[in-house]
């Protein structure tokens, strides 16, 4: 019987008669389908096989008695009709109307194809027999090829068929939607195969091919059906799910949930694009579509829940995948409330976003603490991040903080150890670098929603707060062997000088210390005090240990204490003492020891007013002893039990003689001399009761002096400090209590109109306490007069009006991050309170507050340098003068230096010289130096030089000569 013959014969057959003839047709036709050279006869074969003898076949034979032989003439098949159609198209562009016909037939052989494919898939499905891989080893194979070559042609089909595309839109839908049922029925089937214990190599193969198949398919119908993805996605999962002990080594795990992560990012920003849009005034610009918001955010929300199952059961197989998590994460974080970069929404839709999308990053966290990858990337000493996934970042890494204390030690050790990595920091010191890095939304400051707890509704808390809580639960995680590393991180960002990390640093050191045991923190306060001694000037340094020992003194036993002052003597380091609380020290030693101190400070003021020449070194003592006697004073009761009558007014009358010599243009010089005349502005605010008229005027002139200077804020803070207690002095009535007043008003205008937003504050709300206080009630609209704009300000803060910014002005966020950058440019000179070191002279530096010298010794000083003006003047004038005879040219040089020294005895007492001051010159010397400067100018005098000397230096030491002028003027 010929082939045309037998398949005419067979194509009449029933079901009986098929199934009598099975053993010998079925071969039969598998052999002339592969040999069959037309598509339409291999398409028919095909259908014959699918339709006719499949039905007749033992499901569990299928696998090698029809799938292992049509499948892959099936997909030949399939590519070859793809094919055509292309080089249908492509070779008859003018002329498409002539292959109409052709191209619709072979559409019609393509539905076919995935027929005969769908009825492969359904006889198996269908069956009541449990299968395993092996019955059906090359279904996956055929209907995946058939899913991703239809959906792939329905992709592409405008490129495909261009302007031909209206003619053939109903079979590509027909097309189309018969791939959809292909691709239920083959889940459908998945779901029945299960892995047979004695093939499990093969059948786990088998499943990797499926699911890296079902990926490929998931890729490119992302484009063309929403609801195909969900559905691809959920077997995907599911399969990876149920299989992951076998697969995990086997899964190209990561290569899943990059896309995946890519597709939730990117389905996240078209959320945004469908909701209503407005301007910054409220205006609506466009309605949105709600509808479309709603399936939307399902359908991202399904992807995320994936994402974090998939996750969770490959945790330890991920790495790329982490970055691409974590990256995610940030970009899910940026958008939304609490960050300052949020995009506005109703209250509606960011419910919706944050039940479907945010909430999910907490147990996707959750698992990604025990992968090693994910916490090397997030603890990366300088992450890339942009502006606004900064505070995103902080969240993940207070996320990571709570999930902490679950993940297994060898993760603890890669997070909490140091040392392990020069690109990467510890846990901790992340932390504070990301805190110190959202600065804004610590300081505004933003708050995070507190978890529900005890049926209690949800409240919120700072986020300092917020990380401050979750920095001492991870302290509490550090082991014996971790603990110095958490001690060298506590006290690095204690120094930071970051307005945001170090209070943090102490507060977590505090909560060590209270939930440790009494020696640890007794032991940190040594340690602590320690590094104090070796603290050099008055920097922000100190004041953070200083104030962090304070607080842990609070947990001293009373032993301890006792041993603490027996280590640290308080008469014998005041530096270290001044800035120290009382309640530091053991309450029996208390009243001795503010005794003896005090009587201490009064030998310091006393000898700074006695010693001739002041050095730097009596100018620190002065300024700790004054520090100490502001901060024990502040408990006018116990200050009164302890000192006598007699020691309170001897301070007095050394405050009174300190103010008597204050020389303003010297004690403007260095930061350390305005330091000091601020402690001493501070400490008069608390005698100005004790003052007489005459004192406070010289204190009202030095002030008005000083801000004619340009004075450090911080010496304003003390003056304005010192107006606060002025407003309940009673001045007597006498000549000079107008002038009083006077000045007084001049003061308080110009702190009032500083251009620094805190003087201006704190100033006006003195003024107010003033105003309220004084009995001289004529003076307080002198102190608005100059300025109209002063009672505005002074009545918008009486009645707590807010103040309002101007169109155009600076947000608050904006105005933080002005005032930062201000911050971290004026950080270093703020705090280096240390003197300027000695230079070859060109000027003579003032290294302390010197006394005002004998009028005598200034008349001698100015003539000198008044001779030395007039001979550099006609120096550069005529160059062309010839030296006279025995004129040396290092005579000019000779000069100079006699006349530094002669400068020196007035204003240069400090030298450094093996770590000790110099011994001060004695009034001989002093004239000896000053015959030795004579003589030489002299000489000088007598003497012409060709040297070419700048103008610059002639410019300077006419400049000299102006200030020397100007001090014999102000004090007479």
């Amino acid at each position: 019987m010929s082939q045309t013959t037998f398949l005419e014969s067979v194509v009449s057959w029933n079901e009986e008669q098929c199934q009598q003839n099975l053993e010998e047709a079925l071969p039969k036709l598998v052999t002339y389908c592969h040999d069959a050279q037309g598509i339409q006869e291999q398409v028919g074969i095909l259908k014959i096989i699918c339709q006719s003898f499949l039905p007749c076949v033992d499901v569990l034979e299928a696998e090698w008695r029809v799938y292992s032989q049509i499948v892959s003439k099936i997909c030949d098949t399939f590519d070859n009709i793809l094919e055509t159609v292309q080089n249908l198209l492509g070779q008859n562009k003018q002329d498409l109307d002539s292959v109409q016909e052709d191209i619709l037939t072979y559409l019609q052989l393509l539905l076919e194809i995935v027929d005969c494919c769908e009825t492969c898939v359904r006889f198996s499905q269908s069956s009541q027999v449990a299968l395993c891989w092996s019955h059906v080893h090359s279904l996956p194979v055929g209907t995946l090829h058939i899913l991703k070559g239809t959906y792939s042609h329905c992709k592409e089909s405008t490129d495909v068929y261009g302007d031909y595309l209206p003619s053939v839109t109903d079979p590509l839908s027909l097309l189309f939607r018969k791939a959809h049922s292909l691709q239920v029925v083959f889940l459908s089937l998945l779901d029945k195969i299960s892995i047979d214990t004695d093939s499990v190599e093969e059948d786990a193969r088998d499943l990797c091919y499926v699911c890296h198949g079902l990926f490929e398919v998931c890729q490119i119908v992302t484009a063309l059906d929403m609801k195909l993805v969900v559905n691809l996605w959920k077997a995907i999962s599911r399969h990876a799910g149920q299989k992951k002990e076998i697969l995990r080594d086997r899964l190209e795990i990561n290569n899943l949930l990059i896309y995946l992560c890519g597709e939730i990012k990117t389905g996240y920003s078209y959320l945004f694009q469908l909701l209503p849009r407005t301007d910054p005034d409220g205006m609506v610009l466009s309605q949105g579509d709600e509808r479309g918001f709603q399936k939307s955010v399902k359908i991202v929300g399904f992807q995320m829940k994936v994402l974090v199952m998939m996750a969770r059961d490959y945790i330890q197989s991920l790495s790329e995948a982490a970055n691409a998590i974590y990256r995610l994460i940030l970009h899910l974080l940026r958008y939304v409330q609490p960050s300052v970069h949020a995009i506005p929404l109703q209250e509606s839709h960011s419910q919706e976003i944050h039940r479907h999308l945010i909430n999910a990053t907490e147990p996707l966290v959750a698992s990604l603490v025990f992968n090693r990858t994910f916490l090397e990337c997030l603890t990366q000493s300088e992450p890339e991040l942009e502006e606004e996934e900064k505070f995103a970042h902080l969240q993940v890494l207070m996320s990571v903080m709570e999930q902490f204390p679950k993940t297994t030690e060898e993760m603890k050790d890669l997070c909490l150890m140091d040392g392990v990595s020069a690109d990467r920091d510890d846990l901790l010191t992340s932390v504070f670098k990301a805190a110190h890095q959202c600065y804004v939304e610590m300081l505004l400051p933003v708050y995070i929603p507190t978890p529900v707890c005890g049926g209690e509704p949800q409240g919120c808390v700072s986020l300092y707060e917020f990380l401050c809580t979750r920095m001492c639960g991870l302290a509490g995680t550090y082991s014996v062997n971790r603990f110095p590393v958490l001690e060298r991180v506590l006290i690095q960002w204690l120094l930071s000088r970051s307005p945001v990390c170090a209070p943090l640093a102490a507060d977590v050191w505090c909560f060590i210390a209270r939930y440790g045991s009494a020696d640890m923190c007794y032991s940190h306060i040594t340690v602590l005090l320690e590094l104090c001694q070796n603290i050099k000037g008055h920097n922000s340094d100190l004041h953070s240990i200083l104030s962090l020992v304070y607080r842990l003194s609070k947990f001293l036993s009373p032993e301890h204490q006792n041993a603490l002052v027996r280590q640290f003597p308080p008469c014998d380091d005041l530096t270290l003492w001044c800035l120290l609380p009382v309640t530091m020290l053991p309450s029996d030693r208390v009243r001795d020891i503010t005794v003896s101190m005090t009587s201490l400070c009064l030998q310091h003021m006393e000898s700074f007013i006695n010693t001739p020449d002041v050095t730097c070194h009596h100018t620190e003592l002065l300024i700790c002893s004054l520090t100490y006697l502001i901060n024990t004073q502040t408990c006018p009761k116990d200050w009164g039990k302890f000192i006598d009558h007699q020691v309170q007014s001897s301070l007095v009358k050394c405050v009174q003689k300190l103010w008597q010599d204050v020389f303003v243009s010297d004690w403007m010089c260095i930061p350390q001399t305005q330091l000091c005349l601020g402690k001493l502005l501070q400490y008069s605010g608390q005698l100005v009761n004790e003052f007489t008229n005459s004192d406070l005027l010289k204190i009202f002139s030095v002030m008005k002096s000083c801000l004619g200077q340009n004075p450090s804020d911080c010496l304003k803070f003390s003056m304005v400090d010192f107006l606060k207690k002025f407003g309940k002095v009673k001045l007597g009535a006498d000549f000079e209590q107008s002038q009083v007043l006077q000045k007084a008003s001049t003061v308080f205008r110009e702190l009032m109109t500083d251009t620094c937003c805190l003087v201006h504050h704190w100033s006006v709300e003195a003024f107010t306490h003033f105003a309220e206080d004084t009995v001289h009630e004529t003076v307080v609209p002198d102190c608005m007069a100059q300025d109209n704009r002063l009672e505005d300000c002074v009545v918008a803060y009486l009645n707590k009006v807010p103040f309002v910014a101007q169109k155009g002005s600076l947000t608050s966020v904006e105005c933080i991050q002005v005032l930062w950058k201000q911050a971290e440019r004026h950080q270093s000179s703020l705090d280096d309170t240390q003197p300027l070191k000695k230079k070859a002279r060109t000027s003579s530096p003032v290294v302390g507050p010197v006394k005002t010298p004998n009028s005598s010794l200034y008349q001698e000083v100015l003539d000198t340098l008044r001779i030395c003006v007039q001979e550099l003047e006609q120096t550069c004038t005529n160059k062309s003068a010839v030296a006279p005879q025995g004129f040396h040219p290092s005579s000019i040089d000779n000069a100079g230096s006699t006349m530094m020294t002669d400068n020196d005895n007035i204003h240069d007492r400090l030298k450094p010289s093996d770590n000790k001051f110099r011994d001060r010159a004695t009034a001989s010397d002093d004239k000896k130096s000053r015959n030795t400067a004579t003589a030489s100018m002299d000489q000088y005098r007598d003497s012409r030089s060709s040297v070419d000397l700048s103008p610059h230096l002639v410019a300077h030491l006419q400049l000299a000569q102006h200030k020397i002028t100007s001090l014999l003027t102000e004090h007479g």
